[in-house]
């Protein structure tokens, strides 16, 4: 498998994130009546109890060595290869969606609508 396969493959697992967040940034909440003072103490308020009930959990991802990474110990280069350093890995917060929808929910309660555009 070669490098280029792999980094394609982690360009292309991490396209739908991309594109959730951003789509995410194309709207806003409203709430008839409310002020922009009121909208933000109401979004902190419901961060912070998002963030109480769904709390970071960060998982690291696993990584390989990859064939560049990797150092053969026989003199005439044909001996058992091993890796010369692990490549530092990624994380992702198993909490982030749950987190995320516990906001919504919260906002939603207190009257909020997301509207898109």
């Amino acid at each position: 498998m070669s490098s280029r396969w792999r980094a394609d493959r982690g360009l292309r697992r991490a396209l739908p994130w991309v594109l959730a967040l951003a789509l995410a940034g194309c709207g806003s909440w409203n709430k008839p009546g409310a002020t922009p003072d009121q909208l933000e103490a109401d979004k902190a308020a419901c961060g912070a109890e998002a963030g109480k009930a769904w709390p970071p959990r960060p998982m690291a991802a696993p990584t390989w060595p990859t064939e560049a990474d990797r150092k053969c110990t026989d003199i005439y280069g044909q001996g058992p290869c091993a890796p010369l350093v692990q490549p530092p890995g990624t994380s992702t917060d198993l909490n982030a969606g749950a987190r995320s929808a516990a906001f919504d929910r919260c906002l939603q309660s207190r009257g909020y609508r997301f509207s898109s555009g």
